[in-house]
């Protein structure tokens, strides 16, 4: 029941390859590759409208970290007076989560969340 939720990650490989998998696991989970970004290290995917929602952005952040890369991972809603989300910001983090560390070949470790 949040406007938004972050978590924040730790991966152990490169931050360039971190960012490639990201953006490859981002496509994959949003459904449409148009709807990706990229500036600098930051990379934000748009979802579409469902049943759920009017759309979320996902914004991840990669960096690089002593253990490898710090992704740090939020899902807001797109309407600013939604407040109830359906679980849909869970659902969006959690599903990123479980491609990204399919992609990688290594786990994933939950740092924060917020």
């Amino acid at each position: 029941m949040a406007r938004k939720r972050t978590r924040t990650v730790v991966a152990p490989v490169a931050a360039a390859a971190a960012h490639q998998a990201t953006l490859d696991a981002l496509v994959e989970v949003m459904g449409k590759p148009g709807s990706v970004h990229v500036m600098g290290d930051t990379i934000t995917a748009h979802s579409k409208v469902s049943w759920r929602s009017w759309g979320e952005v996902v914004t991840v952040t990669i960096r690089p970290d002593h253990s490898g890369s710090r992704l740090v991972i939020t899902s807001t809603s797109v309407l600013p007076t939604q407040v109830v989300d359906m679980g849909k910001h869970n659902k969006n983090l959690d599903s990123l989560l479980t491609v990204l560390g399919g992609r990688l070949g290594v786990p994933v470790h939950e740092v924060s969340r917020t």
